[in-house]
């Protein structure tokens, strides 16, 4: 190549296309990365307000009796079960990306976290709580998603009352969302956040694919947090362990 003849000239000119090929391929995974990423991350995000739009319009049908505003609430409920079945399946051809959701951490106050928690009971099924007053280290936004993952399943499966408390331990803040339905087998419990699964005792009639515990074990420690489930004699808990933020950091 440091020759000057027409050889060194054409293997120059090869070692300049291959600079340029990795480049191209670079910038291709790069997009292609963006890409997935978006897909799960939108797929994932419209789900909740579109299982609100279900669930309103299946109360109003109950409560309804005029048949032409039924037959217009039927086709709102409808359209809205297919949208969800299309984003469902948007999602799993996503999963094997989820790894590369960005998750960016900042100091947010436990009282966003409360509202964020009372914004997502779409249903009121929520008595009152409070939370401890302290900074976290979190993602609002990949924590909403995680909330929301628990609010829904409480309504799908347990179809009860839901209590919240907290308190601070030295893991962090710690919340647990109490609903009283009648769990899973003790045996279940450890497949919970795998992929795809659905426990035995689940109503086989609600939507529902296997994703949303899968979907915030994933999200919880990327943000350093922990989420844990476990039976109690009356119900059912999920519980989150959110990192506080530490003088110096």
């Amino acid at each position: 190549m440091d020759r000057k003849h027409v050889f060194g000239a054409f293997t120059e000119s090869f070692d300049i296309m291959r600079d340029q090929l990795r480049e191209a391929r670079f910038k291709e995974a790069e997009a292609n990365r963006s890409k997935k990423e978006l897909v799960a991350s939108l797929s994932h995000d419209i789900k909740t307000p579109v299982a609100s739009i279900k669930l309103t319009s299946e109360l109003l049908l109950v409560t309804e009796k005029e048949a032409p505003v039924r037959e217009r609430l039927q086709t709102i409920y409808q359209k809205s079960d297919q949208i969800d079945h299309l984003i469902t399946n948007m999602l799993q051809a996503s999963l094997d990306e989820l790894g590369e959701l960005t998750v960016n951490l900042s100091e947010a106050s436990s009282r966003l976290v409360e509202a964020m928690i009372r914004d997502a009971d779409y249903c009121g099924r929520i008595s009152s709580f409070t939370l401890p007053g302290c900074i976290l280290l979190i993602d609002p936004f990949r924590l909403e998603q995680v909330i929301g993952n628990i609010l829904n399943n409480a309504y799908k499966y347990a179809g009860s009352d839901i209590n919240v408390v907290s308190d601070l331990t030295e893991d962090g803040l710690r919340i647990e969302f109490m609903d009283y339905g009648k769990g899973v087998p003790d045996e279940e419990l450890p497949s919970l956040f795998t992929k795809f699964f659905r426990g035995s005792n689940s109503d086989k009639k609600a939507d529902g694919s296997g994703l949303g515990l899968y979907i915030s074990k994933n999200l919880m420690e990327r943000m350093g947090g922990i989420i844990e489930c476990r039976n109690r004699s009356d119900g059912f808990s999920v519980i989150l362990y959110l990192p506080l933020r530490h003088p110096g950091t």
